[in-house]
């Protein structure tokens, strides 16, 4: 890069470094420091916080406390995020309830977006959103590995021919044209580095696994994910929460599934539960 332009600028919040290796060459990632060392660079630090709200600032400090996220001076342009915690009796109620809101969303103009953390988790909203449409469930067919990229691909392909207005977006798939208006499903991984107007997390309940045997990389992920919201934040859970929401949980609204959308979740294509 050095040798390639006059200028290089290279800018990061080490506090969301998510990958321990780089994922396709498998080398250790560099520090701050060493970057700085690579490039015979000078170091800035740029203290006021642009992009998130009192909130979310709010939630991030009581979750990660050494961040020390308000010893930078925050945007007092910026409007607010709201903040809301969802119980539900089951993770099919979470879904249906998500995806009213967030076809609501789409529907008037506003991004949005489903994070969950794994690929396997995002197939079991895919199927349980299709199940209460009436719809047959999405089938992977196996081939070298269980519900990798070129998996999830054909499942944009089977939600598409299914009229559901909801895509998978990572690995290079999936689009975020305009024209399309249609809900995003992404990892926790692949929404770093994005906002949305919109962001739904579900299925952080006690037995949620974000990143397995490392602590401190699952809270990164869970802190990333949570600061893609630009206006609205759903987190959802079923039985038990997350430790993870205990820090901040007295701050969010806080919202029962069943109250809100009742206790019977209609099937059918006759009695189309998000009005597709």
């Amino acid at each position: 890069m050095n040798k390639r332009g006059r200028h290089l600028v290279v800018a990061g919040d080490s506090n969301q470094s998510i990958y321990e290796c780089d994922p396709q060459w498998k080398e250790a990632t560099v520090s701050p420091s060493m970057i700085g060392q690579l490039i015979n660079g000078n170091e800035f630090e740029l203290g006021i916080i642009h992009r998130l709200s009192r909130s979310i600032i709010d939630a991030v400090q009581r979750f990660l406390p050494n961040m020390n996220i308000f010893s930078a001076k925050r945007d007092m342009t910026k409007r607010d995020t709201q903040i809301r915690l969802c119980k539900a009796s089951s993770e099919e109620q979470e879904v249906s309830y998500i995806m009213e809101q967030a076809t609501k969303a789409v529907n008037q103009g506003y991004t949005a977006v489903i994070l969950i953390p794994s690929k396997q988790k995002i197939v079991d909203f895919v199927d349980y959103s299709l199940l209460n449409m009436g719809k047959q469930s999405w089938t992977y067919k196996k081939e070298k590995s269980p519900y990798g990229s070129k998996g999830l691909d054909a499942m944009n392909e089977y939600l598409r021919l299914n009229d559901i207005k909801m895509q998978y977006v990572g690995n290079g798939y999936g689009s975020f044209s305009e024209k399309d208006n249609r809900i995003v499903i992404m990892t926790y991984h692949s929404a770093k580095g994005l906002d949305f107007d919109y962001v739904f997390m579900p299925f952080l309940n006690s037995q949620i696994s974000i990143f397995r045997d490392n602590e401190n990389l699952s809270k990164t992920l869970f802190m990333v994910a949570m600061t893609r919201s630009r206006e609205n934040l759903y987190i959802t859970y079923s039985g038990s929460p997350s430790k993870y929401l205990n820090a901040f949980s007295s701050n969010c609204s806080q919202i029962n599934m069943s109250s809100s959308i009742g206790n019977t979740i209609n099937r059918g294509t006759n009695n189309k539960v998000w009005g597709f």
